[in-house]
């Protein structure tokens, strides 16, 4: 719970105010409890879950079942949103991309850590901008999704979340990882090329990129 305060004031400052911010604490052991029942307490649309530890993908699973809006928006624990993540994810849902509306949206992080504030921006993509639109047949052909992004530079339209159903649990794809192969093949994406998460390096993994 030591970066949790400043997540949820990330959310709650958005420009375009959520519904709702769905917490799951996976079994933390400090004080992400107490910091999440505080914040319930003070903000309706704080709705923290509780459950014995059960891993990610499992922690993953509850949020979404948990979620009652339109658009879904992913956020890691350690990060933080730009005030205008929401009010432009949802504007890029409202775009045509190759004449159908999106299902999803990736995005741009700025990679920081406590040291260096700026590590540089991810995903890197050749010639500068990211994939969008229809990418099922690049995706079978390459056995791979073109879209790299993390956990937090993505968001979801409720009933594509609902078509790729539940994360396998033992973890032999990450939850992202999961999240992107379904959702190529079911739906367009969009791209917005401004980084609009705040992705918090730790450790060894501190080193600056583009």
């Amino acid at each position: 719970g030591r970066f949790l305060v400043e997540c949820l004031d990330s959310c709650l400052a958005q420009t375009h105010r959520p519904d709702e911010i769905v917490v799951v604490n996976d079994g933390s052991t400090d004080q992400t409890a107490q910091i999440l029942d505080a914040y319930a307490a003070r903000a309706p649309q704080v709705r923290p879950i509780h459950q014995a530890n059960a891993g990610i993908c499992s922690a993953t699973n509850t949020a979404l079942a948990a979620c009652s809006g339109d658009v879904v928006l992913l956020l890691d624990a350690d990060d933080a949103l730009e005030p205008q993540r929401t009010e432009k994810v949802l504007a890029a849902l409202r775009r045509r991309v190759d004449g159908l509306l999106p299902g999803w949206v990736h995005h741009r992080i700025q990679r920081f850590s406590e040291q260096i504030p700026d590590l540089g921006q991810a995903p890197y993509y050749p010639g500068g901008s990211g994939p969008e639109g229809w990418l099922a047949a690049p995706a079978v052909d390459a056995a791979v999704s073109p879209v790299s992004s993390l956990t937090s530079a993505l968001a979801f339209r409720s009933e594509v979340v609902r078509m790729i159903g539940k994360h396998d649990t033992d973890r032999l794809m990450y939850q992202d990882t999961q999240l992107i192969a379904a959702a190529t093949v079911l739906s367009p994406a969009a791209w917005l090329g401004e980084p609009l998460t705040r992705y918090r390096v730790h450790g060894s993994s501190a080193s600056t990129g583009m």
